[in-house]
């Protein structure tokens, strides 16, 4: 409700989603999972702070064991894990952070989660680690962005928020909003390849003011060598005519 009625930019979005993320990971710290992350769950105050609620289904990780979460939990942002009976960690908390964070960027679930039955969730989970943000065919509210800006870093680190396996995440929503922030601060992101190109195109964009005075120095000189090599021509050209 607070995203539809203020429709705050992309940053606002992801800074309010960082907030979350600290309150997760407070809990995580203290041995909680919280087991049932969810837009219900979230309140945001008159400061537009986000305020985490109701752990009615928390887990203290005061040992191994998989307790299930099945008759507690909402199927439309329960882990793979939970949704199967299996194990739940600080990595369940990440997956359903994943689902928030697309809802967040969107304005709508992915498309393998807008059913909310049990069986049809389970049935696409294997589908749900390549839904990307940017490729959301139908926003479910009007946006003050285009999609095409989720492209890249946004899409890896969602999509590595749900990957199937609980390994294959990020460990934490320390290390979640970690890798977040760099995307905010321009810097690579671990979602992604460090790929020659990603790493240059990272450092052009945090020191953009720099590379720009930096090539218009560079186009000065060529300049003023080609006014030179010009002006060089002409007086040649100027001592023929005079011998002639």
């Amino acid at each position: 409700d607070w995203l539809d009625r203020e429709r705050p930019a992309l940053r606002a979005r992801l800074s309010a989603f960082l907030a979350i993320c600290e309150a997760v990971d407070h809990a995580h710290r203290h041995l909680v999972v919280h087991r049932d992350l969810k837009p219900a769950n979230v309140l945001v105050d008159a400061q537009g702070m986000p305020r985490l609620l109701d752990f009615g289904i928390a887990k203290l990780m005061d040992g191994p064991g998989g307790e299930t979460t099945l008759g507690g939990m909402t199927p439309a942002y329960a882990a793979p894990e939970q949704l199967r009976g299996g194990e739940v960690s600080t990595a369940t908390d990440v997956y359903a952070l994943g689902l928030l964070l697309f809802r967040m960027l969107v304005g709508d679930l992915p498309e393998t989660r807008r059913d909310a039955s049990l069986a049809a969730v389970l049935s696409r989970l294997d589908l749900e680690e390549t839904q990307r943000p940017s490729r959301h065919p139908a926003p479910g509210h009007a946006l003050p962005y285009s999609l095409s800006v989720l492209r890249g870093d946004l899409d890896a680190i969602v999509s590595r928020a749900l990957r199937a396996r609980p390994e294959d995440r990020y460990a934490t929503a320390r290390e979640f909003a970690a890798d977040l922030q760099r995307h905010l601060d321009g810097r690579p992101v671990e979602a992604r390849p460090p790929t020659g190109w990603y790493l240059a195109s990272r450092f052009a964009r945090r020191h953009r003011g720099a590379l720009s005075v930096a090539l218009a120095a560079g186009l000065g000189i060529i300049a003023a060598g080609t006014a030179v090599t010009a002006v060089r021509r002409l007086r040649r050209i100027a001592r023929h005519l005079l011998a002639r």
